[in-house]
């Protein structure tokens, strides 16, 4: 079902780490907008990077914590306070989290509390439910991960790791804190590492069109709008095509692979598929989520087996493919061999006649 387009006019996020200085701007609006001179001279609407303002306007106003409803069905949260709590952990974490650590699973656990601790002084949010303690935390993660590729990403603006300690950008909190990733991004292991997920990230052939709000809580707004659940082969049309632009080619692709399986499948009397094993069969699952569909509702333990069943069914091919072909050559060798010993034995009474 078309659903008419409810993005905010600011629309162009400023990806500049020097403009993510919460010391400085604490009380930076969320949904501010910047006027700025654009390249080419025009003014252009920059939403301006999260500061807790709003959810403090909101908590202050309840006079109590924001409540977030996450479900175990749902696995994300949604409802009017869904993306403000998001954007809020970007905050924390940006703020908050030690940078003087390889990765994220490298900072010490009291750290990782005095995040959780802050998370929920504002939200009223169960974190002893185990689906509500792995949002967070793989939030965190992503939002930290986020947050350190930005950084790298200034590191790159200099020539030498001497000239970017000079040039400590002001939302890493101390010089040690910048003199420590300087130092790691500048690491043979970094730089392999880094080089992997720049090839990983490049096979990435479609991008949604959701913004920051979770595909949860998009599920849940037109759910209230219609009064209907988008199914999710509509879902995954919703969320990567818009009025403005329209599709995202690759995207597009997939959805029409999808909607050709399930012509093929609605006219198969012996053969039933379910438009959610359409998605996961197009799209695939990775670590227990449907690629492609957002942090939410995991597949089935039934259609994570049956896609695991299918993985390992193609590996079992290829092997058993790689293995017939060993097999020839094998074959192709011994024959081979069988025509040089004929070969040596006929030279040898050759030779011995001769003499």
């Amino acid at each position: 079902m078309a659903r008419k387009s409810k993005r905010h006019l600011v629309q162009v996020r400023n990806e500049s780490p020097s403009d993510l200085n919460p010391q400085t701007e604490p009380n930076a609006i969320l949904t501010s907008a910047s006027i700025e001179e654009s390249t080419t001279g025009a003014n252009k609407r920059v939403r301006s990077k999260t500061r807790g303002l709003n959810s403090d306007k909101v908590f202050a106003q309840l006079g109590s914590k924001i409540p977030i409803t996450i479900t175990e069905p749902d696995g994300a949260p949604a409802g009017p306070y869904s993306s403000m709590f998001g954007n809020d952990l970007g905050f924390i974490i940006r703020t908050y989290a030690p940078l003087n650590v390889e990765q994220w699973k490298d900072i010490n656990e009291k750290d990782v509390e005095k995040l959780v601790t802050r998370v929920i002084s504002k939200y009223d949010i169960d974190m002893s439910l185990p689906h509500v303690h792995r949002f967070v935390m793989t939030k965190f993660q992503k939002r930290y991960c986020d947050f350190r590729h930005k950084l790298k990403e200034y590191f790159n603006k200099y020539s030498t790791m001497e000239e970017a300690q000079k040039n400590k950008p002001p939302e890493v909190s101390t010089q040690e804190e910048w003199n420590f990733l300087c130092k790691h991004f500048s690491t043979a292991k970094f730089q392999e590492r880094s080089q992997q997920n720049a090839k990983n990230r490049s096979g990435l052939t479609y991008n949604h069109k959701g913004g920051s709000k979770s595909f949860v809580a998009h599920q849940h707004e037109i759910a209230t709008i219609t009064g209907e659940k988008l199914g999710p082969i509509e879902q995954f049309a919703e969320l990567h095509k818009n009025e403005k632009n329209g599709w995202d080619i690759g995207a597009k692709s997939k959805w029409e692979e999808m909607i050709a399986i399930r012509a093929e499948t609605s006219t198969c009397e012996t053969k039933t598929i379910t438009d959610d094993e359409i998605v996961a069969k197009v799209l695939g699952i990775k670590s227990g989520y449907i690629k492609g569909c957002g942090f939410g509702p995991r597949p089935s333990r039934s259609l994570s087996k049956a896609h695991v069943s299918q993985h390992n069914k193609e590996l079992e091919q290829i092997v058993q493919s790689q293995q017939e072909d060993l097999d020839r050559q094998r074959e192709l060798i011994k024959i081979m061999e069988e025509k040089q010993k004929k070969f040596e034995e006929f030279m040898e009474k050759m030779s011995s006649g001769s003499t």
